[in-house]
């Protein structure tokens, strides 16, 4: 037995549906009613649903909402025998918009952070590449940043990919789905990329004796270590991959708290924002 999807998004006004997916089995005889956990502010149809011998049937059921908030959809499974299935992540989240258009407007924001977020390196690699230098743009900054960005794609690409980590955080948010969607997986590893290239090009172009200083790669080299004892801590099975994963979100918060530091302070010495594109900060601000 399957719901999909099982992530639904509607207002007070509107009509979502889903689909209740039951796959037969080899009794015959085996006869399912279902009905369904919900709030009293949730109408759902059909309320009920019967099948009688577990042929492959799919039920379209749709839902609808008298108060906006955040709910449950479970189904209260009763069988004439014993069910082979795991019903724990049988559950729909339901979230429900006083208005359809705060939904339209959200999901608009949520594009334009990620746009603005995703070409923001651009206009600096450009900048760069115009001047063939990278005179005015601070190095720690960029060493800061791809440590956080690499903490980053690690969390969102191991949690989206490997179904034991997504397992262990199921279990400790039963009625929880992936926070990481494919969006996340495809905006983090471009963020490395990125990332690379304005690196690549402080050692093509002109640098003006720019580098990272001594406290970043301390800094740097702390973060290292931090990453290296709970990586080993969790492959000799003393803490979970999980717990491990928000070890390193917490690095890529760190590094996003200061990174901007040397490159304001870079600006302050030369009395000059020449070499560094705004507009990329412009853009980060935006999003």
């Amino acid at each position: 037995m399957r719901i999909e999807p099982q992530a639904l998004t509607t207002s007070l006004t509107q009509i979502a549906a889903f689909q209740l997916l039951v796959r037969g089995c080899p009794n015959e005889q085996h006869n399912l009613t279902i009905t369904w956990d919900v709030e009293e502010v949730i109408n759902i149809s059909p309320s009920s649903i019967a099948t009688n011998g577990c042929n492959d049937t799919n039920f379209s059921v749709q839902v609808s909402a008298s108060q906006q908030g955040r709910f449950i959809i479970r189904p209260i499974i009763i069988s004439s025998a014993p069910l082979d299935d795991d019903n724990g992540r049988l559950f729909v989240q339901l979230k429900v918009a006083k208005y359809r258009p705060l939904i339209i407007i959200s999901m608009l924001i949520g594009w334009a952070y990620t746009v603005c977020w995703t070409i923001g390196d651009y206009f600096q690699a450009w900048t760069s590449y115009r001047r063939k230098s990278v005179v005015g743009l601070s190095f720690d900054f960029l060493y800061l940043n791809i440590v956080g960005n690499c903490c980053y794609a690690t969390f969102n690409v191991v949690l989206f990919a490997s179904a034991f980590v997504e397992a262990e955080y199921f279990r400790r948010h039963p009625f929880g789905l992936n926070p990481v969607v494919p969006n996340d997986v495809g905006y983090a590893v471009h963020a490395v990329f990125g990332n690379l290239v304005l690196i690549a090009q402080c050692w093509l172009y002109q640098s003006g004796g720019n580098v990272v200083s001594t406290a970043v790669k301390l800094l740097i080299s702390g973060y290292v270590m931090v990453v290296a004892v709970f990586c080993t801590l969790t492959i000799v099975q003393q803490m979970h991959w999980l717990d491990f994963l928000y070890i390193l979100s917490y690095v890529k918060l760190s590094t996003n708290l200061i990174k901007y530091i040397p490159q304001v302070f870079m600006n302050y010495q030369r009395k000059s924002t020449e070499g560094f594109a705004i507009s990329n900060r412009l853009l980060d601000m935006a999003g």
